[in-house]
């Protein structure tokens, strides 16, 4: 478009200035690129190497088009016609890719191999396998390049090395299959260098290598066992580990190490500096580690069988020695925990077979027990062996001391005297037992498939079906935690109890394990096959298809339970309510805040019971909750206590369904290796949380339903605590005042508010009527609640303390005036701000199915939609008129304004507009709030306040002194404030709505109220906090 309009003559200079500047960084990338290069490979580090592009132009500065135009062709002349464009981009990488080379050099051959090596340790958060196959790539091109460049200067020695050696022999290595794509790896390595350095340096402070880690381990290492006990998400996990203290390792680091071992040692493409000798230590370490690992599971195993030793095992910390591939006392020790263990479980088994109730127990629950029985703890209601006892059916009180025998310190020995004590006191007669016969094939297995919700029918059903008592001890619930050592517990307990014993969700054991059940199962078949056996399987899963129920189906003895042969609705209520106790209740509300919580409270004192509040919500684990109701003391044991059990948002609700069901029908739980025992005589009122959340819970929690139930529709004033609540009375002789007319000439002294609680002068009709009038005529009953009314008083009583000492407002300098009435009127008409806002339309959005949710900002205090005119009263109670115009203000406060105006002589305006204010001025309106900038040293420069005794700031080193308000004009410190306004409205600006907001904050704090500030994600909020701290907040 330009060519008819230039000077033909000009054109292909200016085509090249064109050309030129389409380059230009390219260009200045290159030249610098020559220059980087070239002085690593001679080593230079003062004086610049030689370039064909030396005096190419500057992009940092602005060269003329003379110089543009001389570097255009310089670069045309020595790169552009002489190298291929792929050669040029590679030395541009040494400039746009500088950092990424200069980290490329720092690593020699062995740490690039240890750095790939490094990376599949590493999860792909830091960055991907690519890019980590990139870099070496990149690192094996760069360092064969290299070492070609040295062999071809060898042979020509007398001529410096130039650009056009390195670019050669790039180029050739470009043209080999395997570095075709090397320009491509840069871009990636650049973006991920940060993490590529992370790698390198988490792996080279580990070591040099993981080889030599190992080489290191076996010339000298010695290690210690350790037992730790550790939270997982509410369930305590007991894991054995292994210290190695020379190398600062545990199990997990060996483990790894190990892997490594055997890749080398089985791989095919051995490095070449692998010998015979390190080879055969590779060997050596795996199985040093193997042996290691065993002796984990071994002391794993023991732990889980009950062995009362095994910490003390470990308490003396025993080194094991490995020096120079020798680890002999590591062997000898697994050795004799192998023994160890193998004739603990023999034993165990042996012990099985003759008492029953050791069954029941796992780990080291059978030596709580023995301490609970012989140390005789005096508050043994409390200790863990007395709720486990209990959930048995023993009552440890009733043991005679002459049962307990010499205590032994050989643990077969202490087995079975335990054992034969819980016998005495539980013997199989209490039992109904199936005696042995002829007729090998009574062996019933009864199958229940069902849901989540029918596991209580089915239990109940079961137990009536085999014609026993419910009793807790008889379900065994399965998890994917459960261990071989409790399931066989279970399966001795079936086979030598001949009760029936019900397994609930075995579809969650491990399929080893249940491999492992019908294995045992059918071994003790063979063994006694006379025997008579029965047992019950609940089941969730929907396909039936897992390994124990088909184990259990070749075995010919499965009966499928169908829903029919259970019980129904009629017999099912009848059978739960009398396992119920009399004055279980459960408490339920529309929404919170209307008094469930009092409500049991005052259920539970008239009954003259000791109350005991439990709550429970989020994460639940049912060993920490009974845990937590046995460290209620010994109240809680006893029939003079009732418990209250607040439920709030639970996450696994189907846990706590069955801790309800196992605590209100049986008394007691032990669904881990914590167990509960409540008194039958004790009431338990069970209360909801009121969102939309538990709507669901009361459908998954079934034996709620058979409990008596207490909802609440809306609060009953009637049971108000008037006379306990001195900021009531308060805010009464204030209400009373204004209806009776008294209050413009009669001022309320804050000290009488406790004299007229204690001369009990207003009745309860009294106090209801005034409510009524003033604040709950006005309030939707069906969202009125008393968290609401709580607000209320605690706001109402503030605002009216600070009217009462505000100075503006004494009687003595209002008569005449309406001013007084005006203005507690209008403060009683902004109850709705002051309380909560537009609680009605969240809750009725909570209620909706079909409608879709309020917005946020129908729930929020908003400028256009708060009431015409409020007052807040700031720390010395002076009053902050907030209105929208100035014709919403009171008249007889305009008067006085006026008034005051005509006195005094100000032009100041009194009564601003607030939508034409500035963020400055609604700070200093703020500031005004609090006391804090009046009376401690302030610095001028960064606005940091100091104690009295401090003269100069140190935050900022500033060589002003402190500012005293105390000694400063009024003036100065008003200027201080504005600086300060200016300069935190860079982060947050002052608005008629945040103002407002900050205002109704201020005043709910002030009060006593909790407050929760909402918003979207980000800094806003954040802002919002510290800007209202740092200005409103003493």
């Amino acid at each position: 478009m330009l060519t008819p309009l230039l000077d033909r003559a000009v054109i292909p200079d200016l085509k090249k200035l064109i050309d030129y500047w389409k380059i230009h960084e390219r260009i200045a990338h290159i030249r610098q690129g020559s220059i980087n290069v070239l002085r690593h490979l001679q080593g230079q580090t003062t004086n610049e190497p030689s370039s064909p592009l030396n005096a190419a132009p500057d992009i940092t500065q602005e060269p003329s088009g003379a110089t543009c135009y001389e570097g255009y062709e310089n670069y045309c002349i020595n790169y552009s016609q002489r190298y291929s464009d792929d050669a040029l981009k590679l030395i541009a990488q040494y400039s746009s890719s500088a950092e990424l080379l200069a980290f490329v050099h720092s690593l020699n051959e062995n740490e690039g191999d240890s750095l790939l090596e490094a990376a599949n340790d590493f999860d792909e958060t830091l960055t991907d396998t690519k890019t980590m196959v990139d870099f070496a790539v990149l690192k094996t091109f760069i360092d064969r390049a290299y070492a070609n460049i040295k062999r071809a200067k060898r042979k020509t020695t007398a001529t410096p090395l130039s650009l056009e050696d390195v670019i050669a022999a790039f180029q050739t290595l470009m043209n080999e299959p395997e570095f075709k794509n090397i320009l491509e790896c840069f871009e990636p390595c650049s973006k991920s260098l940060e993490s590529i350095k992370r790698i390198h340096a988490d792996s080279t402070n580990k070591g040099q290598s993981k080889r030599k880690r190992i080489f290191d381990i076996m010339a000298d290492s010695s290690f210690t066992f350790i037992h730790e006990s550790i939270n997982v998400s509410g369930h305590v996990d007991d894991r054995f580990d292994v210290k190695s203290q020379k190398q600062s390792m545990r199990y997990d680091d060996l483990s790894e190490l190990r892997d490594r071992a055997r890749l080398i040692e089985y791989s095919n493409n051995k490095i070449k500096n692998e010998t015979d000798r390190e080879i055969e230590e590779l060997h050596m370490f795996v199985i040093l580690v193997d042996t290691i690992e065993t002796i984990l599971s071994i002391l794993t195993s023991l732990y889980m069988a009950g062995h009362p030793y095994v910490l003390e095992f470990l308490a003396s910390r025993k080194v094991f020695e490995c020096k120079k591939g020798d680890y002999y006392d590591l062997i000898e020790f697994n050795s004799k925990l192998d023994t160890l263990l193998q004739e603990w479980e023999s034993h165990l088994c042996t012990m099985y077979k003759k008492y029953i109730n050791l069954t029941y127990f796992s780990r080291q629950q059978i030596w709580t027990i023995e301490e609970s029985l012989y140390n005789k703890i005096d508050e043994s209601v409390t200790h863990a062996g007395y709720h486990l006892l209990k959930f048995i059916g023993i009552e440890s009180k009733l043991i005679p001391i002459r049962y307990l025998s010499e205590r032994s310190t050989d643990p077969m020995v202490r087995l079975e005297n335990v054992s034969r004590i819980l016998t005495t006191q539980h013997p199989m007669s209490d039992v109904t037992v199936l005696l042995d016969s002829d007729n090998q094939f009574i062996k019933p297995v009864y199958l229940v498939e069902t849901t989540d919700e029918g596991i209580l029918r089915a239990i109940l059903s079961l137990f009536q079906l085999g014609k026993e008592l419910p009793r807790v001890n008889h379900l065994f619930y399965c998890t994917d935690k459960t261990s071989w050592f409790e399931t066989r517990a279970f399966i001795y307990r079936c086979f030598y109890s001949q009760t029936l014993q019900q397994l609930i969700r075995p579809e969650l054991l491990s399929p080893l394990i249940q491999d492992r059940f019908v294995g045992l199962l059918t071994e003790l078949f063979t063994s006694k096959p006379k025997r008579n056996f029965q047992m019950s399987i609940i089941t969730t899963s929907q396909t039936g298809h897992w390994r124990l129920l088909n184990g259990l189906r070749t075995l010919q003895i499965v009966y499928s339970v169908h829903d029919q042969e259970m019980l129904g609705k009629e017999e099912l209520e009848n059978t739960i309510q009398k396992l119920l106790g009399n004055n279980d209740a459960w408490v339920t509300s529309q929404i919170s805040g209307l008094g469930k919580s009092t409500y049991i409270r005052d259920e539970i004192l008239r009954m003259n019971k000791h109350y005991i509040k439990f709550p429970i919500g989020g994460e639940m684990s049912a060993d920490i909750l009974a845990e937590r109701l046995r460290n209620q003391g010994a109240q809680l044991a006893s029939s003079t206590a009732a418990l209250h059990i607040d439920i709030g948002t639970i996450e696994n609700a189907q846990q706590l369904n069955e801790l309800l069901y196992c605590l209100l029908l049986f008394r007691s739980f032990r669904f881990g290796q914590e167990a509960i025992y409540v008194p039958p005589d004790v009431p338990i009122y069970i209360e909801l949380d009121a969102s939309p959340h538990t709507s669901n819970l009361q459908e998954r929690m079934v034996i709620l339903k058979y409990l008596k139930k207490k909802h609440l529709n809306s609060i009953d004033l009637n049971l108000l605590k008037v006379n306990t609540w001195p900021e009531f009375h308060g805010v009464i002789a204030y209400l009373q005042a204004i209806k009776k007319g008294e209050i413009n000439g009669k001022d309320i002294n804050p000290e009488q508010f406790e004299n007229e609680l204690k001369q009990k002068r207003f009745s309860v009709n009294t106090c209801l009527e005034l409510m009524e009038e003033y604040f709950i005529q006005n309030q939707n009953m069906e969202f009125l609640t008393w968290t609401k009314l709580s607000i209320f008083i605690d706001v109402y009583y503030k605002l009216f303390l600070g009217f009462s000492r505000c100075g503006y407002f004494l009687a003595e300098f209002t008569r005449g005036s309406q001013l007084r009435i005006d203005i507690l009127q209008t403060l009683l008409k902004s109850s709705d701000q002051f309380t909560s806002v537009s609680v009605e339309a969240v809750r009725n959005s909570q209620r909706s199915v079909n409608e879709s949710n309020i917005s946020l900002s129908e729930a929020v205090v908003r400028w256009d939609t708060i009431k015409p005119f409020t007052v807040v009263f700031t720390d010395t109670d002076v009053p902050l008129f907030v209105y929208k115009k100035v014709q919403d203000v009171p008249r007889s406060l305009v008067a006085e304004f006026e008034s005051y105006k005509r006195i005094t002589g100000s032009t100041d305006l009194l009564l601003p507009n607030f939508d034409a204010l500035t963020h400055v001025q609604f700070f200093l309106k703020l500031v005004k709030l609090s006391k804090k900038y009046d009376n401690k040293p302030i610095c001028k420069n960064c606005f940091h306040q100091y104690e009295h005794t401090v003269e100069q700031c140190t935050e900022c080193n500033t060589p002003d002194t402190l500012l005293h308000p105390v000694k400063a004009k009024s003036q100065d410190i008003e200027t201080i404030l504005e600086n300060m306004g200016r300069k935190l409205e860079a982060t947050y600006v002052l608005t008629p709505d945040n103002y407002i907001k900050m205002l109704l904050i201020y005043l709910r704090v002030q009060s006593g109220v909790p407050v929760l500030i909402m918003g979207e994600t980000g800094k806003i909020i954040l802002r919002l906090r510290r800007l209202f701290a740092k200005v409103c907040l003493k």
